[in-house]
Parts: C-alpha cells; structure tokens; sequence
C-alpha cells in the first residue's frame, strides 16, 4: 500500500477468539486507522490513540481517504 500522510484507512485484521483452543473461531476486528506519516516515522492512530496492530497484520483495507 501507497501510504501518505493523513490519510484514513480501514483495516480488517483476523483475531483467533481464543489462541489456546486447537478449534476456536475467529473474527475481523475493524478499525479506521489515521496515518501520520514523513521520512522519518510512521503514527498509525484510531481516534488518537495508538494503533495496536501493523499494518502487515491485516489481511485486507480500504483507503477512505487521501
């Protein structure tokens, strides 16, 4: 993905409901990610606060805006 500064992005990233069970399901946590980016660092934020994933862990997006 081409990334730029203030640009809004929505992210499906696949979460296992529990990683101890062999069997256990899983979803899509879906967030709108805020980037803040220039040469030097890269701030993924969801309502001002700091995204907790990367951006490699999801396993689709959408870009909402450039």
């Amino acid at each position: 993905m081409d990334i730029s500064d203030g640009m809004a992005v929505l992210v499906a990233v696949p979460v296992c409901d529990d990683p101890g069970q062999p069997d256990a399901g899983w979803h899509y946590e879906l967030s709108v990610v805020d980037v803040g980016c220039d040469e030097h660092y890269l701030s993924l934020c969801v309502q001002g606060d700091p995204w907790g994933w990367d951006l490699d862990d999801a396993d689709w997006y959408v870009v909402l805006s450039r």
